[in-house]
């Protein structure tokens, strides 16, 4: 479809999420998990509930009659070119060589556990000085950002890192409405923008760092969330829309492989141009994630945080050691694994069962990404079944049948809460920013984190700075 490049003041090429009122770029947006074929956004929400990308031919004009008025009705045939049906795009056999594996492979890095079938891996040492978290008066106080909110940490780098998927810009007006109206709920767009920005200068996709913040883009978890709740009668189960939800999650847990994949297809169809797969979303990844090693593992990350809600509330969730619970042996072998529930509320657990079946695709994803790596030179390598995957791990994770339903979901009781029905979403973005600061700034060693008691401890959550701010009873800050 036509694209409108942004040529509105506030432009920042670097960062991708600026903030302005007009021209926003359809483009900066990622390939929707709707299969509507255009964004739809509305000034309340904000919330890009659709694109399907496909090449946008002549419109031929048609026109009929309603046997009822006797009016003629006018329709455009839009003839499209490409398909975005899972069956068409991945029937096309495909093979993979050495070189399409990277300089860096090594069969040896993925050996898969056994039992489990995902690759074996032990969490990378960190062997650096563990930094004590700062007092909020040893910061310059600053009238627009007292408590250094919004005070992005540059780790070191003069420009934002280049390995971020980017989300869909805010617009000012709407972000004002939320400033000065403590009434207004923020929306997930807000949350994950939010989280992409305060993180922008680091990258998820190496073993730099130990701490994974989970964003989608634009309405794609609120989308995500509808179809596992199936609250609304209008949810889309077919195929090409749980294949695009679960492709989604693949491409942000592993996007070496998701883009070595479609590279394949594309590369063995017989019109790649015109392939489903080579979209412009594609390309602009590829262009970006081309350098990361197919080796990398979200498994060595020692957390893994997302922020789930349920169109009424958000909670940040923390997935702590995940990637142990698959490892061989006793527990007493591996590193504890557990999740924590940081809710701001009540620490109910409507959400449990929606963040089981995400960890349970990032399992799943997993498992098939050391398959595809196994597959031996030249030959032919199986699909991954998306769409069976994402109904698979929803019917196991409402019955807490699958493997990873066996992890507990602990609700921190210390947690500051919420003394209104507004803010639940900036406790869940100061949260997941704790975490993360605690990560960059090494505040935290990620090892003595055992349990939901030393995850309170050791990790300066939003409440520990935000709710005491006197020098008599100082408190550790968050930033």
């Amino acid at each position: 479809m036509a694209r409108k490049r942004r040529t509105g003041r506030g432009l920042n090429t670097k960062t991708g999420v600026t903030i302005d009122d007009e021209n926003k770029d359809e483009d900066d947006e990622e390939e929707s998990i709707s299969t509507m074929d255009k964004v739809k956004e509305t000034e309340t929400t904000h919330t890009a509930v659709a694109v399907a990308e496909a090449t946008m031919p002549v419109p031929v004009v048609a026109q009929a009659t309603n046997p009822e008025t006797r009016i003629p009705i006018r329709f455009e045939d839009l003839g499209w070119k490409r398909s975005n049906d899972p069956k068409i795009l991945d029937a096309t056999r495909i093979t993979v060589s050495l070189k399409d594996r990277g300089p860096t492979f090594l069969l040896e890095s993925v050996l898969s556990y056994e039992e489990s079938g995902i690759r074996q891996f032990s969490y990378p040492e960190r062997l650096y000085l563990i930094m004590p978290w700062p007092r909020w008066f040893e910061f310059p106080v600053e009238d627009d950002d007292p408590y250094r909110d919004f005070t992005p940490s540059k780790c070191g780098r003069l420009e934002p890192h280049p390995l971020r998927f980017p989300v869909g810009n805010q617009a000012r007006n709407e972000v004002m409405k939320y400033r000065h109206d403590p009434t207004k709920w923020f929306q997930m767009d807000y949350l994950a923008s939010y989280t992409h920005w305060s993180a922008m200068y680091t990258t998820d996709y190496s073993d730099d760092h130990d701490f994974f913040a989970f964003y989608m883009a634009g309405g794609e978890t609120s989308t995500m969330y509808k179809w596992f709740d199936e609250s609304n009668a209008d949810f889309d189960d077919s195929d090409i829309a749980v294949s695009k939800i679960v492709a989604n999650i693949w491409k942000r847990v592993h996007p070496p492989s998701f883009l070595l994949f479609r590279k394949l297809k594309i590369a063995a169809s017989s019109n790649p141009k015109e392939n489903g797969y080579n979209t412009a979303s594609y390309r602009r990844q590829y262009g970006i994630f081309a350098s990361v090693a197919q080796t990398f593992s979200i498994m060595r990350k020692r957390v893994i945080s997302f922020i789930v809600g349920d169109n009424q509330h958000f909670v940040t969730f923390m997935a702590v050691n995940f990637g142990a619970y698959f490892k061989s042996g006793s527990d007493t072998q591996k590193e504890p694994s557990f999740i924590a529930n940081l809710d701001s509320i009540s620490g109910g657990s409507s959400m449990n069962s929606f963040v089981y079946w995400l960890l349970s695709v990032i399992y799943e994803i997993e498992v098939w990404v050391t398959q595809f790596l196994n597959t031996p030179i030249g030959v032919v390598v199986t699909n991954p079944e998306l769409a069976a995957i994402g109904r698979k791990c929803k019917t196991d994770a409402k019955s807490l049948s699958h493997r990873v339903c066996g992890i507990p979901i602990q609700h921190v009781q210390q947690i500051p809460r919420q003394q209104d029905q507004h803010n639940c979403g900036v406790f869940s973005v100061l949260n997941t920013r704790a975490g993360f600061l605690a990560d960059v700034n090494h505040h935290v060693s990620w090892p003595l984190v055992t349990n939901i008691d030393w995850l309170w401890q050791l990790v300066n959550l939003f409440g520990s700075y935000h709710q005491t701010v006197n020098k008599s009873n100082p408190v550790y800050v968050g930033w």
